[in-house]
This record gives C-alpha cells, sequence and structure tokens, in this order.
C-alpha cells in the first residue's frame, strides 16, 4: 500500500479514500467526522501535556474506527490475523478495533514506535479487558468518548476534565460508560 510519505505521520484523504476502497471500510460522512473530532481532540490534549508527538499521536488515533462500518463479510477475512476474546465473537460491531489495529500495523503508518499506539487502537472499545491502562489508551477512550462531535451531556464536562487531568477523565468515562451499558444492556 502507498501512502503520502510527505510527512512520516501526515495521513492524507487521499490515503483514506485508498484505505477504503482496499478493505471495503464504507466509511461515510458521518464516521469521518467522528474520527477527524478524536483526532482534532487528541492532537489538542496532547499538545496542552506538551508531547513531542502529538502529531504521529493524533494522526494514528484518527484511524481507530476505520473498519467501523466495514461489513461482516469484510471483517471475517481478518479474523485468522486477528486475537479476539469472547467479547468480540459475540458482539462483531467490537471487531473493528483489533481489524483497524492489525491494518495499522501492516501499513507504512507503523514504525517500532507505534506499539503503544496500536495497543490504545486495539483496546479501545473494550479497554476494560485491556491488560494494560497505558497513556496513549486512556488518551484514546477518553476522546473516542466525548469528541467534539458527541452532544450527550456529560461529553462537554468530560473534555473540561480531560484537559485537566487525563486520570480523572478516564476514571470518570469507565463509570458513565458502564451506567450507560447497564442501563441499556449494550454488551453481552
Amino acid at each position: 500500500m502507498v501512502l503520502n510519505r510527505m510527512m512520516k505521520w501526515k495521513f492524507q484523504d487521499t490515503d483514506l479514500i485508498i484505505l477504503n476502497e482496499k478493505y471495503e471500510l464504507n466509511l461515510g460522512l458521518k464516521r469521518i467526522k467522528h474520527m477527524t473530532g478524536v483526532k482534532k481532540l487528541v492532537k489538542q490534549i496532547a499538545e496542552s501535556l506538551k508531547l513531542d508527538n502529538s502529531e504521529e499521536i493524533s494522526e494514528i488515533f484518527k484511524l481507530h474506527d476505520i473498519a467501523r462500518n466495514m461489513k461482516a463479510e469484510k471483517q471475517q477475512e481478518f479474523i485468522p490475523h486477528i486475537d479476539i476474546i469472547d467479547i468480540e465473537k459475540n458482539n462483531p460491531v467490537l471487531l473493528h478495533a483489533p481489524i483497524a489495529a492489525y491494518m495499522l500495523r501492516n501499513s507504512d503508518l507503523y514504525t517500532d514506535n507505534s506499539d503503544n499506539l496500536l495497543y490504545a487502537v486495539r483496546y479501545h472499545t473494550l479497554f476494560e479487558h485491556a491488560e494494560r491502562e497505558t497513556f496513549e489508551l486512556k488518551l484514546l477512550t477518553v476522546c473516542d468518548f466525548c469528541e467534539y462531535e458527541r452532544k450527550f451531556t456529560e461529553a462537554e464536562t468530560l473534555r473540561k476534565v480531560a484537559f485537566e487531568n487525563l486520570d480523572k477523565a478516564y476514571e470518570k468515562m469507565k463509570i458513565i460508560r458502564k451506567e450507560y451499558y447497564l442501563k441499556h444492556e449494550k454488551i453481552n
């Protein structure tokens, strides 16, 4: 796969078009807006924390949901190449996370320095099942949960907290999410 190499971590819209066609991602405007919103919030928080790699982090995390709209038949092609857990087997919508991590690992965007970033992509939907709660995992899950397109009441509050204390925002997000899933019985 040939990706734009002008900037090592600058993922161009044309690259997304190539991936969309190659992997039949079925990315629509709503999904792209969400992914872009996550990128924007990640970059803002990373820059506020004065991280040296804010560009790299935001570019990789923009792609966290690239496989979210992929058809089930296409997802099945990736199953032999990824490790999945029972909850993902029972809820195929969750497969997009390990598939996205696999796709990114096998793209020109991957470097040895990307391991924690790809780990975050892999577990962003099931962070409760991750062996490690890394900074990168916390950053992605919080930003995915409360990016600017999210309009529920707690989203704005959580964004503000995230700029002040990411760990606190992460813990608060876990509580909100758990309450939501219990109320709506979303995941088996």
